[in-house]
């Protein structure tokens, strides 16, 4: 498939339609998730904080859905993983290693000294990658946040058995 990936009804409902193409009727609504919801036990620290820093915000905003909880869990642990490779990469000073060249039989060959980035840098990255990547999917970042418009209609979204209800009337 060529192009970009459709939006979800939902979050075209709060972007707006600035195309004005048709709207998906028959998705479904998922359930919206309570901001009592605790995080999973197997989230360390950072991953917690993070996750109590955001669940009253994106509830009420009704972006987080229990279809989102996968990537909200993983939003958190990207950040925890990033502020742990980030915490290492400052304790050690420098964001780069300094390898001096051997030859075959394991000598090292004079002159031949490089650099090149530490592993947690590398792991900083990716984790941070990761987690824009989360970030975006949930509306965190300044400019996908700029294209949400806030849904002050008041309604809740339809629960499955709800929609299920209606489709059997």
């Amino acid at each position: 498939m060529r192009g970009r990936l459709p939006k979800p009804t939902a979050l075209k409902a709060i972007r707006g339609h600035p195309g004005h193409h048709p709207k998906n009727k028959e998705e479904p609504k998922l359930p919206e998730v309570s901001s009592s919801m605790q995080p999973p036990p197997t989230m360390d620290d950072e991953a917690r904080a993070e996750w109590h820093r955001l669940i009253d915000t994106l509830t009420t905003s009704r972006v987080l859905t229990h279809g989102d909880i996968a990537i909200f869990i993983a939003y958190c642990n990207y950040w925890s993983e990033y502020v742990r490779y980030d915490e290492m990469i400052k304790k050690m000073g420098t964001p780069f290693v300094i390898i001096q060249k051997k030859n075959a039989k394991g000598q090292d060959i004079p002159g031949a000294i490089y650099t090149e980035w530490h592993p947690a840098r590398i792991m900083r990255e990716a984790a941070y990658a990761n987690w824009r990547a989360a970030a975006i999917e949930l509306g965190l970042t300044p400019s996908s946040r700029s294209r949400v418009k806030q849904d002050n209609s008041g309604s809740k979204a339809d629960t499955i058995d709800a929609i299920r209800a209606r489709l059997r009337a």
